[in-house]
């Protein structure tokens, strides 16, 4: 009686739970469509089955199953068939890959709860597979320069003429001729140890001058250039004659003397 009564009311109860239950579950894709061979994300959310359930999702044909969010323990994958438990878990993300073939596929899906009630999984059942189109550049595009007018050319600069540099003339300053009638003052020297054997003494040489009002051409003389240089010599020899002259006679009185 009490096993009965335990079993009735364990009935009664589940009974109770399933009929006040109503669960449902509804799928959605995260793009409506898709490129060939590449991979798309599912989102099933499970409302009011109880302590648990399950979601068996069966795929169209190509399409694989890559994984879910939820632990693999809870994923049963055989065919074309993915059947995911819930444990307190009233939503999950499940991938797929697309096929290669462009077409437009229905995905179909049942929940059931933990009296093994099934209810279509509804929301999202379509997805289409198609090349996608290349966005275009969002890129600022470039201006076209435009031509600018051509400039004229400069005209020509005139060129300067050159300035003619003035002529320099020499002039050469009169050079002054010295004085041949002069005497040169005598220079002093030491006496000598030795007493030399005295020379005659030479007349100084007078160097005619031209007379007044005549120049050297007319009166029969040297060019007047060579006068200075000539004049220059003369002076030059009388005074080596008169120094020599004076200091012959200075050791001619000194040999007087000492005789």
């Amino acid at each position: 009686m009490l096993m009965a009564g335990a079993v009735l009311g364990t009935g009664l109860h589940g009974t109770a739970e399933v009929e006040a239950s109503g669960h449902s579950a509804t799928r959605s894709f995260a793009s409506p469509t898709v490129a060939p061979e590449s991979r798309v994300e599912v989102t099933i959310v499970a409302q009011d089955f109880g302590a648990f359930a399950q979601v068996a999702e069966t795929l169209p044909d190509g399409f694989t199953y890559i994984g879910s969010s939820l632990p693999e323990p809870a994923v049963e994958s055989a065919a074309s068939t993915v059947t995911f438990t819930l444990l307190g878990v009233e939503e999950f993300t499940y991938t797929v890959e697309a096929p290669a073939a462009e077409a437009i596929y229905t995905f179909r899906g049942i929940v059931r709860d933990q009296a093994k009630d099934e209810e279509t999984v509804g929301g999202d059942t379509e997805l289409q597979v198609q090349v996608l189109p290349t966005p275009a550049p969002t890129g600022i595009p470039t201006p076209t320069p435009v031509p600018s007018e051509t400039p004229e050319p400069p005209e020509p600069t005139p060129t300067a003429e050159p300035t003619r540099t003035p002529e320099t003339t020499m002039t050469l300053a009169p050079t002054s001729t010295p004085d041949p009638t002069a005497t040169p003052e005598p220079v002093a020297t030491a006496e000598a140890t030795t007493a030399p054997t005295p020379e005659p003494a030479a007349s100084p040489t007078r160097i005619p001058t031209p007379s007044d009002g005549e120049t050297p051409d007319e009166a029969g003389g040297l060019p007047t250039w060579p006068i200075p240089v000539l004049a220059g010599l003369v002076v030059i020899i009388w005074a080596f004659v008169l120094i020599t002259f004076v200091r012959r006679r200075s050791q001619s009185r000194t040999d007087r003397e000492t005789d």
